[in-house]
């Protein structure tokens, strides 16, 4: 019986441990919904005319290249209007060769400006510093290397461009290299959350500030909230219950 009662006293203290953090993430979770749903969602055309722009808007509307034309990502050559590429060394953390540790080389992403166009026209927008969620994976591909510890003569860039979604992550014993892309790709239609920032040409686009980062997802604004709804319930759920078990186990056990 005192070793059931110590087994469910350990289960009932993980799932404390669980809904704690569930919970944490569940408030977060509520303050991003909340700046969701009070912030005004416009057309690109209300959004070009307003003479006295919000600290933040939110715009739905498909993904054009800027005026220079489509980007090409790095590692796929993908036409693109927006990427990010990373690169991470999986080295024995000793020469004893105990275990693997990532090690980052490289995490870029680009800046350049796009437009983004609904059924009322279109504007500019400028991803530097942007936050881009769910975007596209475009190239995974794993490297073995044969170095095994430190950083010297590590390639950053895979040693071909050929588009690959093969599996990126190392065996447990493999030293290498993973070489990860994400990008958006024009005629994708994104979620963007942003500051109107007014141009020296006068025109409305969207960007970053310290008040508002910019926010692009290419899941919509209902999909957004109704994460962050069910977030929210598992989060207040699962703590109390937790406790509520931890609560009737305890006295369960004064009363035996």
């Amino acid at each position: 019986m005192d070793g059931i009662a110590a087994t469910l006293h350990l289960i009932a203290l993980a799932l404390i441990g669980l809904g704690a953090y569930l919970l944490l993430r569940a408030l977060k979770a509520r303050r991003h919904r909340l700046r969701l749903q009070n912030t005004p969602l416009l057309t690109t055309e209300e959004l070009r005319g307003l003479t006295d722009p919000p600290p933040a808007v939110e715009v739905a509307a498909t993904a054009e290249p800027g005026p220079e034309g489509p980007l090409t990502a790095p590692f796929s050559r993908t036409p693109c209007v927006w990427y990010r590429i990373e690169a991470v060394h999986h080295h024995y953390r000793t020469t004893a060769g105990d275990r693997l540790q990532p090690d980052r080389l490289l995490l870029e992403q680009s800046e350049a400006g796009f437009r983004l166009r609904d059924g009322r026209g279109s504007l500019h927008c400028v991803p530097a510093g942007a936050d881009v969620e769910d975007a596209e994976p475009h190239y995974d591909r794993f490297v073995p290397s044969a170095a095994a510890h430190g950083r010297e003569d590590v390639p950053t860039r895979p040693p071909s461009g050929t588009a690959t979604l093969d599996a990126a992550a190392p065996s447990g014993l493999t030293p290498g290299v993973s070489y990860r892309e994400w990008a958006v790709l024009p005629g994708q239609t994104l979620f963007v959350r942003g500051a109107p920032v007014r141009g020296e040409d006068g025109e409305v686009r969207l960007a970053s500030s310290p008040q508002t980062p910019l926010t692009l997802s290419t899941r919509t604004h209902r999909e957004l909230v109704r994460a962050d709804l069910n977030r929210e319930a598992l989060g207040y759920t699962v703590l109390p219950a937790a406790v509520a078990l931890l609560a009737g186990l305890l006295l369960l056990l004064e009363t035996g």
